[in-house]
């Protein structure tokens, strides 16, 4: 039914011996004790209660194995679990514990706090540059300069196999403030040299010179 399952244990998988009217019941217990010494083994077995069925019995813990400790697949799972128990089970309430729970929900918490992080700082961004430059080429030359020298950063360390850490992760910050500010600057030049010229030729050459300080040692 759930192919992201690699085992589960439950109190309906536990083995063990129990004797009940004189008779020795070996094996997995729920499945060779009969049900109407179902509360006596449940009240004489010391791994039951408390450990696996609260003193109410309303209360059941099981241990969940994944085949692959990601917490997209964690996510999936509990989305189809509960899609699963809503229709067979609708009086069944769930909630999922443990270390690789904590990291997949810290996971996805962090992947929404990055994403609105990311959409306000795209929006303060962008809204500098139109008070910088008034223009929209001005505001989309950085944009697109800093979509690709990223795009080629992260790339290249996934194609090199280099592991994305937290001393990495300062990476597409540091880029991106030389990327603005080298454009920004070879913007503002091309605006000083170019401003003044008349014709296509005389653009072309202040364009060249722009470049030149750039790429050349003066």
């Amino acid at each position: 039914q759930f192919q992201e399952v690699d085992q589960v244990f439950s109190m309906s998988v536990l083995e063990g011996s129990f004797e009940a009217n004189k008779q020795l019941y070996v094996g997995q217990l729920f499945e060779s004790v009969p049900v109407k010494f179902w509360p006596k083994l449940v009240n004489s077995h010391s791994l039951i209660k408390p450990h696996m069925l609260s003193q109410s019995g309303t209360t059941t813990l099981m241990l969940i194995r994944l085949k692959k400790n990601e917490a997209s697949i964690l996510e999936s799972f509990r989305g189809r679990l509960k899609t699963y128990t809503g229709k067979y089970y609708p009086k069944i309430e769930f909630e999922f514990g443990g270390i690789p729970a904590i990291q997949a929900d810290l996971s996805i918490l962090l992947n929404k706090e990055l994403l609105r992080s990311l959409i306000i700082s795209f929006f303060i961004f962008t809204t500098g540059l139109f008070l910088v430059f008034k223009n929209f080429s001005g505001v989309m030359i950085p944009i697109l300069a800093l979509l690709s020298v990223n795009t080629i950063a992260v790339g290249l360390l996934a194609k090199l196999g280099i592991p994305f850490n937290v001393m990495l992760s300062t990476l597409p910050v540091l880029t991106s403030l030389t990327i603005v500010s080298l454009v920004v600057h070879t913007l503002f030049r091309y605006n000083d040299k170019t401003i003044d010229s008349g014709n296509t030729v005389s653009k072309f050459n202040s364009t060249l010179e722009v470049l030149k300080e750039l790429f050349v040692d003066n």
